[in-house]
């Protein structure tokens, strides 16, 4: 079966697609798995990015009518660089002689053990 005519018949018509998938291995599965979270992940970053500029152009007009537009951008970027240093510095120290705690601190918060140092 053609990945993009699985993908219309589901969307058009999902019993008979469904019924004709059945015997589809968990390799094709897979396949399509992945191509739909692509297709979601593109048209979520749409969204997002649509949204969010909306929503600063209208607070920074707002801020910038009070004189405190320039200092909004610069905290919202602060924020952002902020938020993308602490991501890496938890990841970083994360426990990989646990393999079941995806960050230290997680394996001490449910009491299987405690952070590194």
């Amino acid at each position: 079966m053609d990945i993009l005519e699985t993908i219309k018949g589901f969307l058009t018509q999902p019993v008979q697609s469904f019924q004709k998938a059945r015997g589809t291995t968990l390799g094709e599965a897979i396949k399509y798995f992945l191509i739909l979270l692509l297709i979601n992940a593109i048209l979520t970053v749409i969204v997002e990015l649509v949204m969010a500029s909306a929503i600063l152009s209208a607070i920074n007009q707002a801020m910038g009518q009070m004189g405190m537009g320039e200092l909004f951008l610069i905290g919202t970027v602060g924020v952002v660089v902020g938020a993308i240093i602490l991501v890496i510095i938890s990841s970083s120290w994360s426990s990989s002689s646990r393999a079941g705690c995806t960050f230290s601190f997680t394996c001490w918060v449910e009491g299987r053990g405690t952070p590194r140092r």
